[in-house]
């Protein structure tokens, strides 16, 4: 402790080392401003970074702490939500409108299904499906067995073994075997594949008239 004591009493007393430790403060601190600044410039360019000097984060309001706050992400491509007014009667006429070849009417376009889905979208992806059942059924013959799944049109097919789904736009994917698969060609053909509750309802072909 007295070696201490007699270290400082001699830099105090040294003219040569007073100025000398002089000089290494001032030259310390000035570097130690450069990096400051440096780093406030570099926060107010991202606004996803927060200050490194105290001073910094009072003016930014920004800190380590709130700087972790994960950010919010908004969903895309979400499908429709059941509301309380979905009515069985639009399943079935979008039955009707596929079985007699025609589009749905403008005035039924923006309604919902029984299972909360745009009508409109749920008409096209079924016709879509209907329209190209021909290159599923060939898809399918070919990877028959296997796990192959492929594009086509605006849906994708997927089989595994002798399971298949076809997963389209707005509806969710109709999960059938490839005997199933073998056998669409229109609407009636797409019964107790499409009418499970998840797509249309179960009375959806009940309720044709």
């Amino acid at each position: 402790m007295e070696t201490v004591f007699e270290f400082l009493k001699e830099i105090v007393s040294n003219p040569s080392i007073r100025k000398t430790t002089l000089i290494l403060t001032i030259t310390f601190s000035v570097i130690w401003f450069v990096y400051q600044t440096i780093a406030d410039t570099s926060a107010r360019k991202n606004k996803n970074k927060y200050r490194k000097s105290f001073i910094g984060q009072i003016v930014t309001g920004k800190s380590p702490e709130g700087n972790d706050k994960p950010k919010s992400v908004s969903p895309t491509n979400t499908p429709s939500k059941k509301t309380t007014n979905n009515d069985i009667d639009m399943d079935a006429i979008i039955i009707k409108s596929l079985r007699r070849k025609r589009y749905l009417d403008k005035k039924d376009e923006n309604k919902k299904t029984s299972r909360g889905y745009n009508a409109k979208d749920t008409y096209e992806d079924l016709r879509r499906i209907i329209s190209y059942s021909d290159e599923i059924q060939k898809f399918v013959k070919e990877a028959k067995g296997g796990m192959k799944s492929k594009s086509i049109s605006s849906f994708r097919v997927k089989v595994t073994g002798d399971k298949v789904e076809i997963e389209s736009i707005t509806i969710p994917p109709i999960k059938i075997n490839t005997n199933q698969a073998m056998t669409i060609k229109d609407v009636d053909s797409l019964k107790g594949m499409i009418n499970d509750n998840r797509i249309l309802s179960a009375f959806a072909y009940d309720a044709v008239k």
